[in-house]
């Protein structure tokens, strides 16, 4: 199972900004690639950081998730250097993925939390559109058996990362997940 570490951008990223080589030496000494970025400022106000993403984008691959609404939101992302689209089923505007597909080949993935996880299957263009899922387990709910079933029922079609909040490898190992997104300061 793949491990990704993930890194937050705080909506006051300008006052403390990351070192690109604090981070790349934490990323190579724990052998990683790849980069999930989760940008709130993106999310919540629709600015996204893209100066943070060019100066990163060429040491790491870059899961860019900054809550795009529109097709040149992703257009941004791109060309600020994302290497991996994440849409939130919950800000997109469009009903399809189609016109991301027109233009680039980069993997695109639905991001969802517990609350998304039972309307996903209500959206099946998006979802068959999808390459990939990215599932947010941040409530102190357990999975239940219907969560369980839900998710074995997505993993059987696409690719699934999961975000854990309590950080349940042991269980998550067990399961058909492709892979565990963590907090990058566990890894410090």
């Amino acid at each position: 199972m793949e491990k990704i570490p993930v890194l937050y951008l705080s909506t006051t990223y300008e006052k403390n900004q990351v070192s690109p080589f604090y981070l790349r030496d934490i990323m190579k000494k724990q052998g990683f690639s790849d980069l999930y970025v989760i940008d709130e400022q993106g999310i919540t106000k629709n600015q996204p950081q893209y100066a943070f993403y060019q100066r990163f984008s060429s040491l790491f691959d870059l899961w860019v998730d900054t809550g795009p609404r529109e097709m040149g939101d992703v257009v941004d992302d791109i060309f600020s250097g994302a290497k991996r689209i994440i849409i939130r089923l919950n800000l997109w505007n469009e009903s399809t993925l189609s016109q991301i597909r027109e233009l680039t080949d980069h993997e695109i993935f639905l991001a969802v939390d517990l609350v998304q996880m039972n309307e996903i299957l209500s959206y099946p263009l998006l979802f068959d559109e999808a390459d990939g899922i990215v599932l947010f387990l941040t409530s102190e709910k357990n999975t239940d058996f219907k969560l369980e079933s839900k998710i074995n029922q997505i993993t059987r079609n696409k690719p699934v990362y999961i975000f854990d909040s309590k950080v349940n490898e042991s269980y998550w190992s067990t399961k058909n997940i492709k892979g565990l997104l963590q907090d990058i300061n566990l890894f410090v």
